[in-house]
């Protein structure tokens, strides 16, 4: 393949194309986008979905991150559990949830303690801090060499209320 742009020109062997941004893909002329489902094999699911009535019972979405944190692989994850909904508009509530694993096959979800849900804060949800509402995506940044070690984990995230807007802010993890 050849690639012309202005007066430039490279020519390579193999390209790599992530067709779920058509943005990305610098030629469009002529090429059909599609996504294929799963079809099938040997793969399985990296994290199922939780006991009954835990926060990740109903649904886990991975619009997340993960990243290697020592010698474990830490994954944040958007899950959904059983809620009563005030407003009917929602269709759910997705929060943020973490996940750790020593070799990326199997996975544990720690007890942070950190929020309450069903009256009690014995599960692996991740303090937003107040006013947060629906999680549409997330992407965890690690700066383990911040000095103030509440600020180590900083997170961008798509907030239902800001649909345009990205939010940044620092998330307490432990």
């Amino acid at each position: 393949m050849k690639i012309i742009n202005n007066t430039a020109k490279a020519s390579l062997d193999n390209i790599v194309l992530f067709p779920f941004d058509d943005f990305a893909i610098p030629f469009q002329r002529g090429v059909q986008l599609n996504l294929s489902g799963f079809q099938g094999g040997t793969s399985k699911i990296v994290l199922a979905p939780g006991e009954a009535d835990s926060y990740d019972s109903v649904q886990v979405a991975y619009y997340g991150t993960v990243k290697r944190i020592g010698d474990e692989s830490w994954m944040w994850y958007l899950a959904q559990g059983p809620v009563e909904y005030e407003d009917e508009d929602l269709p759910w509530f997705q929060r943020v949830c973490l996940a750790k694993s020593k070799d990326g096959y199997h996975w544990e979800k720690p007890n942070l303690g950190l929020v309450e849900y069903n009256g009690s804060k014995n599960n692996n949800l991740v303090d937003m801090g107040d006013g947060i509402g629906h999680i549409a995506a997330c992407v965890v940044f690690h700066e383990p060499d911040d000095p103030d070690a509440t600020r180590r984990f900083k997170m961008a995230f798509a907030d239902r209320r800001y649909r345009s807007l990205l939010q940044l802010r620092s998330v307490r993890m432990a």
